[in-house]
């Protein structure tokens, strides 16, 4: 949330996961957070993908069910993904569209059930070339029946919009307060080691690529400012690496 995509902090995330795991109402959740986004489903045109990038730019692109977009939507959304611009066809007329913005995708497992002893790129309708235009692909398991009641209660509480207000605005004043996050060579190499070290040991060592690096480092200067610093220091990066670790490491539940 915390990034600031102007200033070419980004981070392209993946949830994959079991049908009815509450991904989607995730993902919708994060949109009344940002200073500017824009939701998009399968049913997506090349055209409504270029006028949503800029009216979300520097702010963050919702993309449901991403697994069931029509091919050349899907490929538009890539080359944004990668490039921060992509083309459309206009009358003829190749024109390119700029966009800073994060993107947030969710998309369903091939089988039934996401199996935590099994890769996630055996488990996903995605080739390893585009799971590795994602800067962090996050597994998301079905909810336990014992969470229920939690998710009832929070389904009736009023405060929810006033507080997703409330974070909103802390993004506008912080990204103005601190629009670029300042990370020490030794700093950023110490990441790489982590990344490098989680590489070694994870069952997703294929997903784990320089792109990794790129959104760790995002997720790094976000961290920073969201604890309202200006230079990120070891805690920050201690923060981000218990992230990492139980993405590639534990495979724990996000749901």
């Amino acid at each position: 949330l915390f990034t600031n995509p102007e200033v070419g902090e980004k981070i392209n995330i993946l949830l994959c996961g079991d049908p009815a795991s509450g991904k989607s109402v995730l993902t919708r959740s994060v949109l009344p957070m940002y200073p500017a986004g824009m939701l998009l489903g399968p049913d997506t045109t090349p055209r409504g993908l270029v006028e949503a990038s800029e009216i979300a730019d520097t702010g963050i692109l919702v993309c449901d069910d991403f697994d069931k977009w029509g091919s050349e939507a899907w490929e538009r959304m890539l080359e944004l993904m990668q490039f921060g611009e992509t083309t459309i066809n206009m009358k003829g007329v190749h024109v390119r569209v700029e966009s800073k913005v994060n993107v947030l995708a969710c998309c369903n497992s091939d089988g039934d059930k996401l199996s935590r002893i099994l890769p996630l790129t055996s488990q996903v309708p995605f080739s390893l070339p585009t799971l590795t235009r994602f800067h962090l692909i996050i597994p998301f398991y079905s909810v336990a029946a014992n969470k229920y009641a939690d998710i009832a209660a929070s389904l009736v509480r009023p405060e929810e919009s006033s507080m997703a207000e409330a974070v909103r605005r802390s993004i506008i004043r912080l990204r103005e307060d601190i629009p670029h996050v300042k990370v020490s060579d030794q700093l950023a190499k110490n990441l790489g080691k982590v990344i490098e070290t989680i590489k070694r040991s994870s069952m997703e060592k294929e997903m784990i690529s320089p792109r990794t690096i790129e959104g760790s480092l995002s997720l790094l200067k976000a961290t920073t400012r969201l604890r309202n610093k200006e230079t990120a220091e070891e805690d920050d990066l201690a923060y981000v690496t218990k992230i990492l670790e139980s993405l590639y490491l534990q495979r724990k539940a996000w749901a």
